[in-house]
Parts: C-alpha cells; structure tokens; sequence
C-alpha cells in the first residue's frame, strides 16, 4: 500500500511539473522571442570625453561606442557621440536618445578631460560616472590641451586607419611606463588624502609637432620626415598628431595646479618605485657617451626626527644594462668590455642627485608635494603633528624637510 502511494505521488508530481514548465513557456516565450537581445539595445562605449559648454555653461560629453565588429579581422568599428546637457547625467541621457541604446561604460579605456574642465572640480564628474553610470574606477584619466571631443575624433581615425587604438597607448605608457599612476582610482585617493595632491597623464593635440602618431596615416608611426615625405597632393590635417607627454598634470582638491615639466617628472621617476622603463646617459672621464637601460629599481624610505625636524633618506638600487657607449658621431665602443667603475657609479649617483634636488626644489617653490612626502612622515603621525605645529605656514612644510639620496647599482649582464 505504501508502495503503491510513493508511486502515485511520483506520477502526480511529475504532472504538475509539466503543466507548471507549459504554464511558464505559455507566458514567458512569445515575449522572449520578440525581445531584442541584449547587445542590441545597449551601447558599448570604449572611450568618454568630457568638455565644457560655453554657450549653455554645462557640458558636453562625446563618447566612442562600437558599431559593429568585422568578422573577418575582428577589428571593432567605433562612430563618435556627442551629448550636451547641465550635468554629464543630462548629457549621457541625451547620447541615449540619440542612439536609442542604454550606454554601457564596462569596456571604457579611457576618459579624457579637457584643460577647461580640469580647472573646475572634476570629482563630481567622476562621482557620477563611477555611481550612477557604473564606471570602473581602474580606468585610465587623462587631461588634453584641447577638447576631449578633438581627441576622440583623432583617436576614431586612428584605430579606422591603422593597428593602433590610442586607450592601448595609454594604458601602456601611463601604467606600465610612467611612475605616477594616472586612474581615475588614483587620482580619488588623492582627493581624498589630507593634502588632496592627484596627478594626472596628459595628452596633446599637437598642430606642428615632431613627434607622435598621425591619425590620417594608415602607417605605424608618424614623425615630421614621415609628413615630408608624404604626397603633397594630400590634404593636411593641422590638428592630427596625437602626442602622450612625458608630463602630469596636478591637482589640488579635485583643481587643476599646474603641469609637471618632462625636467621635474625625470626626478619625481627615480623616487617612486614603480618604474619599470628609464634610459638614462652619462659622460665619462674620457667624453664617452654612456646610455643605460634600467632594468630594475627599488626605493627604501627611511624617516627620522631631529629637534622635530624630518629627514627623509632615499636608497635607491638599480640593475642597469648597457644600451650604448658612444665616443661621437659613428664612433661607438664595446660594451662587451665595459665595466661598472666606481668612478661612473660617483657619475651616476651625482646625476640621480641633481635631477631628484631640481624636481624637489621646484615643488618647494609651488608648495605642492607630488612626491609622497606627507605619507611618508605620516609613518609617525604623532611627530609628523609636532612637526607642523611648529611651521607658521604648514602649506610650505616641504621648505623644511631634509632629503638625502644614496644610490647603488650593478649591471644585469655585459653584451
């Protein structure tokens, strides 16, 4: 008997869940089959420019979305999408109703800011994007000396006419390159810090310049011989040479300060460790033209206190390569018996000395600490307060700081 109802309870439930899988396909699957899919009504945007609208004193926003995909190459075909509106909120909604898909910012490289723009309080900008618009917060910040909207319309055309997408460009040079990390993540921790130093990459548009990459060429890489030697037939774009500085910008507070020469960033790179590309040169006793590779670099800070004064002590190792010894113009020298004497030691540790004083006095002068001095003395955050209550003026704390540099290297191989 038991038997018998274990077995019609089994048949029952069965039933039921067969009329419950009819019940479900019966309301579910004709509007499932009319569904658009979910590619085509979203936008997947690869870059965002954000400018300034004089003429109704908001914003305008332009973004990269990816139009369609070649099958045979795979290559991601982008149209350019501008929207203006009081707040980058207004103006993502108004590119929304232009394409008529709901804009997804998971696969954006980049987000470039014009000058304009980074003179006011950027981080609401970013706020909105990163909160409202899912924004990773991994995703790389630049500022341009021109609009963002120019910069992307250069980029369009370069990834149409050549293997190069400019967002692979920066993430390279200003993450992998680069000491000073330029992510909108970065750029918010240092917004928030108690000095609210960030620092960002910059990229031009450059009319005349010598150097970059041509976003009308379908060649690799551009520069003013290539131009010259081009057809004259061709029209020229003045505005098409698209070039990554070797400069950041600084903010304080979320406002642009001023730019970073290449001069104060080539002593700000050997103090922050993370660098992982440098070429360097010295001259020899004999006028020999020596040209290292950085192979690998480290950085201790040690902080000490005294009569609550700090001194921060920089001990920088280096594992170097040869990248060439020159004697003059066709002259060049084996490396093979090159040897790392205590003499060019002197020659490289005095080198490192003076550009690491140059950038330190110049940040000084503009009481702005982009080296990370604060958080360094902050290891004592009790004398780090003594410190400062001793300063009548505690924006200029860096005019009393003492730094001192040792440097030590050896190299990786002899070639």
């Amino acid at each position: 008997m038991l038997k018998f109802i274990k077995e019609k309870f089994r048949q029952i439930k069965h039933k039921f869940a067969f009329i419950y899988f009819c019940v479900i396909m019966i309301c579910f699957l004709p509007s499932a089959l009319i569904m658009p899919s979910h590619s085509f009504r979203s936008a997947i945007v690869t870059a965002i420019g954000v400018d300034l609208d004089k003429q109704s004193q908001g914003v305008e926003v332009s973004v990269l979305t990816i139009s369609k995909i070649d099958k045979t190459n795979m290559n991601e075909n982008t149209k350019l999408v501008s929207g203006k509106g009081n707040s980058v909120a207004d103006a993502l909604i108004n590119i929304e109703i232009q394409i008529g898909r709901k804009i997804r910012m998971g696969h954006v490289g980049y987000v470039a800011i014009s000058q304009e723009v980074a003179n006011t309080n950027i981080v609401d900008i970013l706020n909105n994007l990163i909160i409202t618009n899912q924004l990773p917060n991994t995703v790389s910040l630049v500022m341009t000396n021109q609009s963002s909207k120019q910069l992307l319309e250069n980029a369009n055309k370069l990834s149409q006419s050549s293997s190069f997408k400019l967002r692979e460009v920066i993430h390279n040079e200003f993450n992998e390159t680069f000491t000073k990390d330029t992510n909108i993540d970065k750029f918010l921790q240092g917004y928030l810090s108690p000095i609210g130093i960030s620092t960002l990459g910059v990229v031009e548009i450059l009319s005349d310049g010598t150097k970059g990459i041509d976003s009308n060429s379908s060649s690799d890489v551009t520069n003013s011989q290539n131009q010259e030697n081009s057809s004259s037939n061709k029209p020229k774009d003045t505005q098409s040479i698209i070039c990554l500085k070797k400069e950041h910008a600084v903010f304080e507070n979320g406002k642009l300060k001023f730019v970073l020469t290449e001069k104060e960033m080539d002593g700000l790179n050997w103090i922050v460790e993370n660098n992982l590309k440098k070429i360097f040169s010295i001259k020899d006793n004999s006028e020999q033209t020596i040209t290292f590779e950085v192979i690998k670099q480290k950085v201790n800070k040690k902080v000490k206190y005294v009569n609550s004064m700090p001194t921060i002590k920089y001990n920088i190792s280096l594992v170097l390569d040869i990248a060439e010894i020159s004697n003059g113009i066709n002259k060049k020298s084996s490396l093979i018996e090159f040897s790392l004497t205590e003499q060019i030691k002197e020659k490289i540790n005095n080198k490192i000395k003076q550009e690491i004083s140059y950038s330190i006095n110049s940040m000084r002068d503009k009481k702005i600490d982009v080296f990370g001095v604060y958080n360094a003395l902050n290891s004592n955050p009790q004398k780090l307060k003594d410190f400062l209550n001793s300063l009548s003026d505690q924006q200029d704390f860096l005019s009393y700081v003492k730094f001192e540099v040792e440097t030590n290297c050896k190299l990786v191989s002899n070639k």
